[in-house]
């Protein structure tokens, strides 16, 4: 009867320290979760943040735009922004389009005419 008794305490002991294992791994995975959640919180925050610079900026561009006290001198104003765009002003909105140039290239042969023709 002994054995019956050892056998079923070692059965308890395995499956006590199989359910204790799984308590361990999901407050593991309680705690990446949590480590998650925050940085989806300070990302939000974070994007939330930029949002609203980008606003006020928009409406700062746009208040000084329109005829302001604020001089430009080189590309930029009395605020230290740039104020010209990529390559140039807007042009109420509408993107200046650009040729594509093809320049001749050499090809290893006649040196001379291809020096005249370039």
């Amino acid at each position: 009867m002994t054995t019956t008794r050892t056998t079923t305490s070692d059965d308890r002991m395995a499956a006590l320290e199989v359910s204790t294992h799984g308590l361990q791994r999901q407050l593991v995975d309680q705690q990446e979760l949590s480590g998650v959640r925050n940085a989806m919180a300070a990302l939000t925050d974070t994007i939330a943040q930029i949002r609203r610079d980008n606003d006020n900026y928009n409406s700062n561009e746009a208040n000084n735009e329109g005829g302001s006290a604020n001089q430009t001198c080189g590309g930029q104003n009395t605020t230290g922004r740039n104020t010209s765009r990529a390559l140039g002003e807007n042009h109420g909105g509408v993107q200046p389009r650009f040729a594509q140039l093809d320049f001749s290239r050499f090809n290893g042969e006649d040196l001379t005419g291809w020096i005249y023709i370039a």
